[in-house]
């Protein structure tokens, strides 16, 4: 480790990904849990962003994730059967209807299982 953080997990990684994103964060917030971001301290403000990273509704999860615009999990159910639909009708190729990140292309090499999982948990790497 490099001594500020900037490989930890946890709770270091969450605030780092919070103070990133903090305009995002802000405006969720204020439209799904109806308060300021300001507002909500400690254990229980860590649980609320935690928990917009698993809304792909929420801005904060859209800008994280580097999707153009948020998108609710029925809308993408819903694109999902389309897709579907469309490739049993046509029983051709066809072009899928785009989601908010059709743009987004990995980098780099695919990492092993077991690198996998050194960069997700580091503190079980000793």
């Amino acid at each position: 480790m490099d001594g500020d953080g900037e490989d930890r997990g946890g709770i270091f990684g969450l605030a780092r990904i919070a103070v990133k994103h903090r305009a995002d964060a802000a405006a969720d917030f204020r439209d799904i849990f109806s308060v300021s971001l300001w507002d909500v301290r400690g254990p229980e403000l860590l649980i609320l962003i935690a928990d917009l990273l698993t809304r792909t509704e929420s801005r904060f999860h859209a800008s994280v994730a580097e999707w153009e615009h948020p998108i609710s999990r029925d809308a993408i159910y819903s694109l999902d059967l389309i897709d579907v639909l469309l490739m049993r009708w046509t029983g051709k190729q066809f072009k899928p209807v785009p989601r908010p990140w059709s743009n987004i292309r990995p980098t780099g090499r695919r990492h092993t299982a077991s690198e996998a999982l050194a960069i997700l948990r580091p503190q079980n790497n000793v």
